[in-house]
């Protein structure tokens, strides 16, 4: 360390780290599964790997980086090449960022399969239900002969079990303990903010002109602090806060509110327990969000969804009200699946059907055909272990090839970089700033286009190529799929 007295110099700097992304002719990690993501290069880890503890823990942490698996079968063996474990499933979604790869689209990768059963000589029944050795699953292809056929999962057939969910994340269809747990542990959380830096939680979270926007922001800057017990300060602070959220929720500005908003505003009146009313007014919200589009859901829908609101908030006895609106919010929960709410869909058409029996408490003996009809189009992540079990022990070859699967991706193994007209790019566009006149830059500017158009041209072509050597892999893979599960029942 310097001495305090010592006087500053300034060096040249003899050597500069510069900074890169990766390189398109780094190793692919689809084919070396021993190339680590950057940062982390070769050399890089075996310097660390020499560091003792310290490195030893940064190696084993990443271990767990997303490194692609390699599943495919080394050639000359059988094996099974589409384990649960390539699937990649259960998936986190990302509700946010980028750097996501870019992968082949379903219905080139379905066309590419279907393709290797048909090289393989088997006579294949598509889009078919199956029901083999107690699994029930929508399979995209199939031989009964064999008992071979395979599911393509993505996000139009993911069932249960194939989302994970964050801890903190409220998902519908929880139940009403839950959800009560889950904003008991946000007050918590929204008191340990207030007692850290209360002039900053006002600002976060106040943004409301009203009488009780009022209350709250003088109840947190003036009657709490005068309150010298800590625990009666904190239930006064969840009083508060409670107050002010269902207000917040339970306010609109409509002349004339609709049944929704109606329910609403009766849950904020019928239920005593200010966590309750939270917890309430999420679920339903939740549950009728994706049915409140009439554009959507269509004219017919929304009548028959708009007389059971009504029938709801009609109910004077507080108990059979209750009642009623927990069984429209499971079942619309039931049905939460995005792309089967929409017009004309049959499951929606069904939904409908059940919403118009007159008697609501008959309503689950009347929705088993709609149960049914859910558990047709989906795809369980307990189903997909099911097929890898039922394959390990030679009973029937059912290959769950997902969407997500690390083969699915489209490795750009030489880049769009081409140095020739890079070069050609750059000496345009010196040209264009020293020319003279706008006759002469306008001339420079038709070439420079040209020279992009022809990159552009170029780009094309090396991406369809790419494109289609993915496919083609995972094509090959499907052919050795059918060809161990041929091994496996002795043909």
């Amino acid at each position: 360390m310097p001495h305090k007295n010592a006087k500053l110099s300034v060096h040249p700097l003899r050597k500069a780290y510069q900074p890169k992304y990766p390189s398109y002719f780094d190793d692919n990690p689809l084919e070396y599964p021993n190339a680590y993501p950057y940062p982390f290069s070769k050399k890089m880890l075996q310097a660390l790997s020499t560091t003792g503890f310290t490195g030893v823990l940064l190696l084993s942490a990443l271990s767990g980086c997303d490194v692609p698996k390699n599943v495919s079968p080394s050639p000359g063996s059988l094996s099974n090449p589409f384990p649960v474990a390539a699937a990649n499933l259960p998936y986190r979604p990302i509700m946010f960022g980028t750097g996501l790869p870019t992968r082949i689209e379903s219905e080139d990768a379905i066309d590419f399969i279907n393709q290797a059963f048909q090289k393989e000589g088997l006579e294949m029944k598509y889009d078919t239900l199956i029901e083999v050795n107690g699994i029930r699953v929508p399979a995209n292809a199939y031989n009964e002969q064999y008992q071979l056929g395979y599911v393509w999962i993505d996000y139009l057939n993911h069932g249960k079990g194939m989302a994970e969910q964050h801890e903190t994340h409220l998902s519908p269809g929880l139940s009403q303990p839950k959800v009560v747990k889950h904003y008991r542990q946000q007050i918590d959380y929204y008191w340990q903010q207030y007692q850290e830096d209360a002039a900053a939680f006002v600002s976060r979270h106040i943004y409301h002109d009203s009488k009780e926007t009022e209350d709250f922001r003088n109840a947190l800057e003036n009657k709490l602090p005068a309150i010298e017990n800590i625990t009666k300060r904190k239930k006064s602070f969840e009083e508060a806060y409670t107050h002010y959220y269902i207000y917040s929720q339970s306010q609109f500005n409509d002349e004339n509110p609709t049944p929704a908003v109606q329910v609403i505003v009766q849950i904020s009146d019928r239920v005593k327990d200010p966590l309750e009313v939270m917890a309430l007014m999420y679920r339903f919200g939740a549950s009728i969000s994706r049915y409140n589009r009439p554009h959507r859901v269509g004219e017919a829908f929304t009548t028959a969804f708009a007389n059971e609101l009504e029938q709801i908030r009609d109910t004077k006895n507080v108990k059979k009200w209750r009642n009623r609106l927990e069984d429209l919010i499971g079942l619309l929960s039931d049905v939460q699946y995005y792309h089967f709410i929409k017009e004309g869909h049959p499951i929606l058409e069904e939904l409908r059907h059940v919403l118009a029996k007159e008697d609501w408490r008959k309503r689950k003996k009347h929705a088993s055909k709609l149960y049914k009809m859910i558990d047709e189009h989906l795809v369980d992540y307990s189903e997909i272990k099911k097929m890898e079990t039922l394959a390990e022990k030679g009973k029937s070859f059912i290959a769950p090839i997902s969407s997500r699967d690390d083969r699915t991706i489209i490795h750009r193994d030489g880049g769009k970089y081409i140095p020739e007209l890079v070069e050609q790019q750059r000496d345009l566009h010196r040209q264009i700033r020293a020319a003279s006149s706008d006759a002469q830059k306008d001339s420079l500017n038709l070439l420079l286009e040209q020279v992009n158009q022809k990159e552009r041209a170029l780009a094309k072509i090396q991406s369809d190529s790419m494109h289609l050597a993915t496919l083609q892999r995972l094509e090959n893979d499907v052919r050795l799929y059918i060809q161990w599960a041929k091994a496996q029942q002795g043909y």
